[in-house]
């Protein structure tokens, strides 16, 4: 049986640097300065409200499906 701590300390470790530079893997990192991110979570433009409306979004599939095919 595992100790009842495992969880935590995999969590704690998953939040510092080390832990977020081994499970990158060339993705946008939260954090600053992770090694092999390709761009920091500050890089990404937040949507704007309109574009995660419930109705456009299910007005719009091909464009989804372009966006996520490419």
């Amino acid at each position: 049986m595992p100790h009842l701590n495992t969880a935590q300390v995999l969590a704690d470790f998953l939040g510092t640097r080390g832990g977020r530079s081994a499970l990158n893997g060339g993705y946008a990192a939260a954090l600053p300065e992770i090694p092999g991110s390709g761009v920091g979570a500050k890089d990404i433009a937040s949507p704007e409200a309109d574009d995660l409306a419930l109705t456009r979004l299910i007005s719009t599939p091909q464009r989804w499906t372009n966006l996520f095919q490419s």
